[in-house]
């Protein structure tokens, strides 16, 4: 890649796979788990799998650029990539029905129009986008507020994010314990 553009590019298509692979991901949990308590659980627990691969993965990628070259570190990326795909392809669901086809838009635009049919839904939804904002604004304005505003170096900006991502593997570990007391407090 020589082109700023070809740099936009490779991050759009990564940004636009991973935004479909969480929702498919999301809803694979269901047909595999049955138990609501266990369903909570791995929720959670894929949400701490995403912030430490958010936390780990630069200072492993740091480390590794200490022993091996970026052109090695970069082919040993896609080979990581293609070998999650290749999982992926190979997984099989136990309770999932072979669907008739439908047209494109339909397919496309099926989740939406499930989500806002139902109310439960609507509200983990509305839950998302509160949440997706929030990363939104971390992610953007750590770097600003952090440096421009405190005057602190990238040192404290990783501390920032650090913080942050800490605080959101907390709540994704406390959260099953929560709703499992919230049951049995209902009973």
């Amino acid at each position: 890649m020589t082109e700023v553009w070809q740099v936009y590019a490779l991050i759009f298509v990564l940004q636009a796979t991973s935004a479909g692979f969480t929702p498919a991901f999301q809803a694979t949990i269901p047909d595999v788990l049955l138990d609501e308590g266990e369903y909570a659980k791995a929720l959670s627990l894929s949400r701490l799998a995403y912030d430490l691969e958010s936390l780990l993965s630069p200072m492993l990628a740091v480390a590794l650029l200490t022993v091996v070259s970026f052109p090695a570190l970069f082919w040993g990326t896609v080979v990581g990539f293609l070998a999650s795909a290749l999982l992926v392809l190979s997984a099989r669901l136990p309770n999932a029905q072979p669907q008739a086809r439908r047209p494109i838009w339909e397919r496309t635009t099926r989740g939406i129009r499930i989500y806002l049919a139902t109310p439960s839904l609507r509200g983990v939804l509305a839950l998302n986008f509160a949440a997706a904002s929030a990363g939104a604004m971390v992610i953007v304005n750590t770097a600003v507020i952090v440096q421009g505003q405190f005057n602190l170096g990238q040192t404290g900006v990783a501390i920032a994010l650090a913080a942050f991502g800490g605080g959101s593997m907390v709540a994704a570990l406390a959260l099953p314990p929560f709703w499992r007391g919230l049951r049995i407090a209902r009973q």
